[in-house]
């Protein structure tokens, strides 16, 4: 498995590659424990660590507005990460491609 890992503008933590067993891409952005305790003083509910957790066979949590069960496709994962700065152009290409990273 690569898993290659970016901090976001917002304090997220990006994590996305390639898993080899699975033979597929994933895109995970994943809450700080800053923001868990935040939300779970607010609502009373235990935090997800996950704002969504994206692949081409297995979806966790799945973009706003798109089904639970959604399998993304590699072009779908490519503009995911493109949305993000510091992810280099090359790992967006190479996931176009269907090339493992």
């Amino acid at each position: 498995m690569s898993r290659y890992t970016i901090r976001t503008e917002s304090g997220h933590l990006l994590a996305y590659g390639w898993d080899r067993p699975l033979k597929e891409y994933f895109v995970q952005l994943l809450k700080t424990d800053e923001m868990m305790d935040k939300e779970e003083a607010e609502t009373g509910k235990l935090a997800r660590p996950e704002v969504f957790w994206i692949g081409n066979r297995t979806t966790i949590t799945p973009l706003e507005g798109d089904e639970m069960n959604k399998r993304y496709t590699n072009e779908e994962i490519a503009e995911v990460l493109s949305r993000y700065e510091g992810v280099p152009e090359d790992h967006i290409e190479l996931v176009r491609r269907g090339v493992p990273i």
